[in-house]
């Protein structure tokens, strides 16, 4: 195996693997909260998506933008949009799904 040894500003020296390349456990790695606020609207629309996470920003003039804003900032919010992005079948199965609809 191929190691690379890096020391940062602090001194601590890090070592780095070449060739090989970690695959993540996390099912959202790779996805923009982004996509998944676009995913969910087409999905539920924002109606829907307000009944099943109720916070303003879904109930009140929503838009992509706002919503964004304010699940950046608020860790609780983004949790159970990601959770609920995950119960979806569709998510888990078949992320072609996802390509033709959007």
């Amino acid at each position: 195996m191929n190691y690379h040894t890096r020391i940062d500003c602090t001194g601590t020296e890090h070592s780095i693997l070449f060739g090989y390349m970690a695959h993540s456990k996390d099912p959202l790695h790779g996805l923009k909260l982004e996509t998944i606020l676009k995913r969910l609207v087409q999905y539920f629309g924002w109606e829907k998506l307000g009944s099943h996470i109720n916070i303003n920003c879904f109930n009140f003039d929503p838009s992509i933008k706002s919503s964004l804003k304010f699940l950046r900032r608020t860790d609780w919010a983004r949790k159970k949009v990601e959770d609920l992005y995950l119960d979806l079948d569709y998510a888990k199965k078949d992320e072609s799904w996802w390509e033709k609809k959007i």
